[in-house]
C-alpha cells in the first residue's frame, strides 16, 4: 500500500506518468539516470533463447509468447537476433544483428519495414537461468521512456529463480516491479517447426495435401535452391540445396546437401514420382546404414523457375508435423516466383507464410571446407578475403634465418619432406629466399627473392625462379613470435571457376612446435577464411626423411652425408669367417682419402687366437705398391657380418672403424659398409666397397648387391668409383732380395714377340751372360750354340766353386716365321714326361749384343720373368748396352735394377777346349732356354 501511495504522489507531481497498458516515463533525461553495469560481460554465455516473463508496458509488444533469440557470436563479435511474438494466433518476428560491450551494454539493430533502427539494451544482471534487462529513451517532448523485460532461460521459472530476480529488483532504485505486466507462454498460434508440432485446443484435422496434377518428373529433375524452409531439427545449415538426375526406369537419384559450420553435409537417395497421389515423391533417403522414408507433396511447380514442397504427418493426440520447403532454379527467386508460391501458401490450411525460415545461398554461407582424399592442392569455393593482413610490425630482420616446416596444405609443387626455408637480408631492404625439400633421397632448392609490403605487415611478394623463369606469389605471415614459431598463408583466384587456391604453412625454427605456439596458430587458423586444421598435413623433420644423396661438383675426399649412422643396418646373418678368409679383389669403392691408387685388394685370414681375422689391404699408386696391415674381430653376438677392423698405421698410429659385411656369397661377390657420425652425429661419413674374387662382377653377382644398395640408406651407385684391375692398373715392381727370382704382377705377354726376321745362322756361336734377372751364384758363364737342321745344340760352362763345369744341352727352334723363337722341352723331375717352355731372342746385332726373355704365370696374378743380357765377349759394348737399354725401357716386364751382373774376367775365365767338350758326356734339355743360359 505504501508503495502505491508513492507512485500516487509522484504521479501527481509530475516525476512518473503509469498507467496500466501504457509506457513508463520520467521527466528527466536518461543520462542524469543511475543506470548500473554488468561487469565482465560475456557475450558467447548470454546467446541463446531467452523467454519473456514480464515486461514494461511498450506499444510494440502488444502480443504475448514474446522471446528473443541471441544467435552464436561471429568473428566479429557481431551475432544475429530474432524477436518472435504471438499476435493473433500468428507469430510475428523482427530480425537484425547485435553488439555489446563488456559492460552489457548491447547495441541491437533491427529491420523494421525495410528500414534498420538501433536501440541501446543494458543487461542489469544474467546467470544461466534469469537475466534483467533494461532500455531508457530521451524523448522529444522531454523526459524519456523507460523499458525492462524479466527473462527466462526456459518457459517459466523456478520459485527460488525468481524470488532471487525480485531481491535484485528492490535493490534497484531504478526499476520497480510494479510497472511489469506479466507476458504469458502458452499461446494459441500456428506453430514454429523445430520439429513442427502444433498443440490446439481442439484437434486440427487429419493433413489432407494434394500435389500438383499432372506432375513431369523429368522436367523437374535437375538443381534446386532452397529460399526458405520451415524449421526442421534435420536442416542446421545453409545453401540447401537438391539435386535430381533422372535414372533408367523413371526414377530419379536425390542428393540434398547443406552447409553447417563450413562444413558440407550431403544425403543421398531415390524418389519415386505419384505413387501416393497426383505430384506426390516418394523418397528413400540413405541415413545411419538404413533407409528413411519420406512423403513430399509438390504445391506448386512451373519447372524452370520455383517449386513448393510440404510434407504432413499425423501424430497422435491431436498432433500434426509440417514441413515445407520453398525452392527456386536460381539462388535468388523472381518476383512472379515469389508471388505465385504465396498464393500457393494462402489457400493451403496447413502452411502459414510467417512460420518460414530464410535459407542464405550466399556465397559466404556457402563456403565450406571439403573433403579430400590425397589432393594435390587445396582448392575451395569463392574468392580469397582480400582483408587478410599479415602480422602488423613486421620484422624482416628477425625473420630471416632458417624455419623447418612442421605442417602444411598439400600442395603439388612440394611432394617430399623435410622442407625447408632460409631467409636473408639482402642490400636495398630485399630477403634473399631458398626453399628446399628431399624428394626420394634426393635434396631440391628453388631460389628467389622477397620483398616486404610497405604497409610494414607480414605480407611478402616472394619472386621463385622456377624452369629459367621466375613465379611470382604473395605470402602472408599471420603469426610469428621471430624466435620460435610463424604461419604463413598464401590465396591465388581462379576466376575461371569462381575458386580459391589456398595454401599453408605451419613453421617451426626447431621441427617441433611447443602447445602455446601451437595455440596460438590454432586461434589464428579458427579466425581466417579458408584455413582448417583438417587440411593441414605433418611435415616430417626426421634423420631418415631429412636423408637425401648430395652431388658434387668435384670427386670428394669422403662422401658425407646428412643425419647420423643409420642403427638398423646390419651384417649378414650367419657370416662364416672361413668362406670369406682369402684374398678379395676390389671393383668400386666409396671416395677415400686413404685409397686414391688402383688394384686394391684385401687378403684375410683366419686368426687362431681370438673369433676375428687379420688383413692386408693393398693398393697401387704410382706403380708402387703399398700395403696396410690389421686385423677384424667380429663384434656381433648373434653372428652377423660386423666386424671391427683395426688398422696399423706409420708412427704406431691406428685406425679403428665398424665394418658390415652387407652381402656375400662367399665365392664370388661381397657388398662392404661402414658408417662413422662426424658433426656431432649431425651428419655421417660413409664408406663402401664392392669386391669379387676375380676382379669381375657377374650380371647376376651385381644384381644381388644392387639390391641390397638399394635397400641401406647411404649406399646409391652414382658414389661407387670403378676401380682399376687391370695388370697395366696392377703392375708395379716390388722390392726383390737377390736370391730371388724375379716374380712380378701381371700376366705373361702373349702378343710378345722375338726379333725379326731372326736368322739363327748368324746368331749361333758363344755367347757370355753379362747380366741377368736370375739369381747369380756362379761367374764365367757362357753358352754356346750351334745348329743341327732344326735342333740346336747347347753347351754351357761357368765356374762354381772354382771348378770349371761343362754341361751339354740340346734344343729346337719353334718358329717357322723367323721371329727368334725357340720352343723347348724339357724332362719332368721323376719321370718320362716333358714340358714346353718358349724363350725369345727380343734384340740382338749377332756380332755384340742380344737380349733374352722368357716367361711364365705362377698364378692368376703373377708372373716369373727371366732375361738375360749377352755379349760375344766378356764385356758389353757401348753400343749393346744402348740397344738393350732401349728396349728395356719399352717394355713394362724388364727393369734395369732387377738384373744382377755375372763375373766375367778374361785373365782367369777359361774357356772350354776340345778336351773337354770331348770328355763331357751330360746332355740335358732344360726347360727354357734361359735355363741353359744360366748353366
Amino acid at each position: 500500500m505504501w508503495k502505491l501511495t508513492i507512485l500516487l504522489i509522484l504521479n501527481i507531481c509530475g516525476l512518473v506518468s503509469v498507467c496500466t497498458g501504457e509506457s513508463v516515463t520520467k521527466y528527466q533525461s536518461c543520462s542524469n539516470l543511475d543506470i548500473p553495469q554488468f561487469v565482465n560481460f560475456d557475450l558467447n554465455e548470454f546467446a541463446g533463447t531467452w523467454y519473456e516473463l514480464s515486461r514494461y508496458p511498450r506499444a510494440t509488444q502488444n502480443g504475448q509468447c514474446n522471446h528473443v533469440e541471441y544467435g552464436t557470436p561471429g568473428r566479429n563479435g557481431e551475432m544475429s537476433v530474432v524477436n518472435r511474438q504471438v499476435v493473433n494466433e500468428r507469430w510475428t518476428s523482427i530480425s537484425g544483428t547485435a553488439t555489446a560491450d563488456n559492460t552489457g551494454q548491447i547495441t541491437v539493430t533491427l529491420t523494421v519495414d525495410g528500414q534498420e533502427k538501433v536501440s541501446t539494451l543494458q543487461v542489469l544482471t544474467f546467470n544461466e537461468h534469469y537475466a534483467v534487462l533494461f532500455s531508457c529513451r530521451d524523448l522529444e517532448t522531454g523526459g524519456n521512456q523507460l523499458e525492462s523485460w524479466k527473462m527466462s532461460r526456459t518457459p517459466s521459472l523456478e520459485s527460488r529463480y525468481e524470488i532471487e530476480m525480485n531481491e535484485f529488483l528492490r535493490n534497484n532504485l531504478l526499476l520497480d516491479q510494479i510497472k511489469y505486466e506479466p507476458t504469458t507462454q502458452s499461446c494459441l498460434h500456428y506453430p514454429e517447426f523445430n520439429p513442427l508440432m502444433v498443440n490446439m485446443n481442439q484437434p486440427l484435422p487429419t493433413c489432407n495435401i494434394s500435389g500438383v496434377k499432372d506432375f513431369n518428373l523429368t522436367a523437374y529433375s535437375g538443381t534446386w535452391f532452397e529460399i526458405k524452409r520451415y524449421p526442421n531439427s534435420e536442416q542446421n545449415g545453409q545453401c540447401n540445396r537438391a539435386v535430381y538426375e533422372l535414372l533408367p526406369g523413371g526414377d530419379v537419384s536425390v542428393l540434398y546437401s547443406e552447409v553447417v559450420d563450413e562444413r558440407l553435409v550431403t544425403i543421398s537417395g531415390r524418389a519415386v514420382a505419384n505413387k501416393y497421389g497426383p505430384g506426390s515423391l516418394q523418397v528413400d533417403l540413405n541415413v545411419n546404414n538404413g533407409i528413411q522414408r519420406s512423403n513430399y507433396h509438390v504445391l506448386a511447380v512451373d519447372y524452370d523457375d520455383y517449386a513448393l514442397l510440404c510434407s504432413c504427418i499425423d501424430t497422435q493426440n491431436g498432433y500434426m508435423q509440417v514441413r515445407s520447403w520453398m525452392l527456386s532454379r536460381k539462388e535468388t527467386p523472381s518476383e512472379a516466383a515469389n508471388i505465385a508460391i504465396s498464393e500457393v501458401i494462402s489457400i493451403t490450411n496447413e502452411l502459414d507464410q510467417g512460420s518460414y525460415i530464410v535459407t542464405s545461398q550466399d556465397p559466404v554461407d556457402c563456403f565450406y571446407y571439403p573433403d579430400f582424399d590425397q589432393p594435390p592442392y587445396i582448392e575451395l569455393p569463392g574468392n580469397c578475403d582480400h582483408n587478410i593482413r599479415g602480422v602488423a610490425n613486421f620484422n624482416a630482420i628477425a625473420y630471416s634465418g632458417p624455419w623447418l616446416e612442421v605442417a602444411r596444405y598439400p600442395n603439388s609443387e612440394q611432394n617430399g619432406q623435410c622442407n625447408r626455408a632460409v631467409y636473408g637480408p639482402l642490400p636495398g631492404g630485399a630477403i634473399s629466399v631458398l626453399h628446399s625439400e628431399v624428394v626420394d633421397e634426393e635434396w631440391q632448392a628453388i631460389s628467389g627473392e622477397a620483398v616486404a609490403h610497405r604497409d610494414g605487415t607480414g605480407e611478402l611478394q616472394v619472386t621463385l625462379n622456377v624452369n629459367n623463369g621466375t613465379v611470382l606469389n604473395d605470402y602472408y605471415v599471420l603469426a610469428t613470435d621471430y624466435n620460435e614459431y610463424a604461419l604463413v598463408y598464401s590465396c591465388t583466384d581462379n576466376s575461371d571457376i569462381r575458386n580459391k587456391r589456398v595454401g599453408s604453412w605451419k613453421l617451426s625454427r626447431t621441427g617441433t612446435l611447443r602447445p602455446t605456439a601451437e595455440t596460438v596458430m590454432d586461434e589464428i587458423i579458427k579466425k581466417t577464411h579458408g584455413l582448417h586444421q583438417k587440411y593441414y598435413q605433418t611435415t616430417s623433420q626426421s634423420p631418415d626423411d631429412c636423408f637425401y644423396y648430395p652431388d658434387f661438383d668435384q670427386p670428394p675426399d669422403y662422401i658425407e652425408l646428412p643425419g647420423p649412422c643409420s642403427t638398423a643396418i646390419k651384417g649378414v646373418s650367419n657370416f662364416k669367417m672361413a668362406a670369406f678368409a682369402g684374398p678379395w679383389l676390389e671393383v668400386a669403392r666409396y671416395p677415400l682419402p686413404t685409397q686414391t691408387g688402383q688394384c686394391n685388394r684385401a687378403e684375410y685370414a683366419v686368426m687362431t687366437t681370438r673369433a676375428g681375422m687379420s688383413v692386408i689391404n693393398s693398393q697401387i699408386v704410382d706403380k708402387r705398391l703399398f700395403t696396410i696391415a690389421g686385423q677384424a674381430i667380429l663384434t656381433s653376438v648373434d653372428k652377423v657380418g660386423q666386424l671391427r677392423v683395426t688398422l696399423n698405421g706409420s708412427n704406431n698410429e691406428n685406425w679403428q672403424f665398424n665394418s658390415y659385411i652387407l652381402a656375400t656369397d662367399y665365392f664370388n661377390y661381397a657388398l662392404v659398409y661402414s658408417c662413422t657420425n662426424v658433426d656431432n652425429g649431425n651428419r655421417r661419413r660413409v664408406g663402401s666397397w664392392k669386391l669379387s674374387r676375380t676382379g669381375i662382377l657377374t650380371p647376376q653377382d651385381n644384381a644381388a648387391i644392387n639390391e641390397v644398395i638399394t635397400k641401406t640408406q647411404g649406399l646409391t651407385n652414382k658414389y661407387y668409383q670403378i676401380t682399376d684391375q687391370s695388370d697395366e692398373a696392377c703392375f708395379y715392381y716390388p722390392d726383390i732380395t737377390p736370391n730371388d727370382s724375379i716374380i712380378i704382377p701381371g700376366q705373361c705377354d702373349e702378343t710378345i714377340s722375338g726379333f725379326a726376321p731372326f736368322d739363327i745362322n748368324q746368331f749361333q756361336g758363344t755367347w757370355y751372360q753379362i747380366k741377368r734377372y736370375d739369381p747369380v751364384t756362379t761367374s764365367c758363364v757362357g753358352t754356346r750354340l750351334t745348329q743341327d737342321s732344326d735342333n740346336i745344340n747347347l753347351m754351357s760352362y761357368e765356374v762354381v766353386d772354382g771348378q770349371f763345369s761343362i754341361k751339354h744341352r740340346r734344343g729346337r727352334i719353334n718358329s717357322t716365321d723367323n721371329i727368334g723363337q725357340f720352343s723347348l722341352f724339357m724332362p719332368v723331375g721323376g719321370s718320362e714326361e716333358t714340358t714346353e717352355i718358349i724363350i725369345y731372342i727380343l734384340t740382338t746385332d749377332y756380332t755384340s749384343y742380344a737380349l733374352a726373355y722368357s716367361c711364365k704365370n705362377e698364378d692368376n696374378f703373377r708372373r716369373r720373368i727371366r732375361a738375360w743380357q749377352l755379349s760375344r765377349g766378356r764385356t758389353m759394348s757401348p753400343a749393346g748396352e744402348t740397344a738393350i737399354a732401349d728396349l728395356i725401357e719399352q717394355r713394362q716386364e724388364l727393369h734395369q735394377s732387377y738384373f744382377r751382373t755375372v763375373e766375367q774376367n778374361d785373365l782367369y775365365c777359361p774357356e772350354p777346349s776340345a778336351a773337354f767338350l770331348v770328355k763331357s758326356t751330360t746332355i740335358v734339355i732344360f726347360v727354357c732356354i734361359v735355363v741353359n743360359f744360366i748353366i
